[in-house]
């Protein structure tokens, strides 16, 4: 439960520091922060869309990081189709990946699916 709260800012901290126990922490962390409000929604939409990765991040943390903010959109029932994805995903790579990027966009296919980036 520690872990937990120590990633939480201090305002959520306040909020959630009555909880005894790690389950109903977490509940109430996702009772909070997973509801389908239009907040969380743009939130979480916002995220997703300013996404880039740094140079000093490993590619295959961005694209779990990537993926876990594609997840709690689908959670909240907000879906991002597979052709909507891998856009996404190849146009927040660093300049680096340019290449690999005209590469997959132009390599004649109609479509791209996530799984193929």
């Amino acid at each position: 439960m520690a872990a937990i709260q120590f990633c939480l800012v201090d305002e959520a901290l306040d909020e959630f520091s009555m909880e005894k126990s790690t389950s109903s922490l977490w509940e109430r962390l996702q009772d909070h922060y997973l509801k389908k409000s239009l907040a969380n929604q743009l939130i979480l939409k916002q995220h997703l869309f300013l996404l880039c990765v740094h140079e000093s991040t490993p590619i295959k943390s961005y694209i779990v990081e990537f993926f876990f903010i594609i997840n709690d959109l689908d959670k909240i029932e907000v879906k991002i189709e597979n052709e909507d994805q891998a856009p996404l995903l190849l146009c927040s790579l660093l300049s680096s990946y340019k290449s690999f990027r005209e590469t997959i966009i132009y390599g004649g296919k109609s479509t791209i699916k996530v799984n193929e980036v």
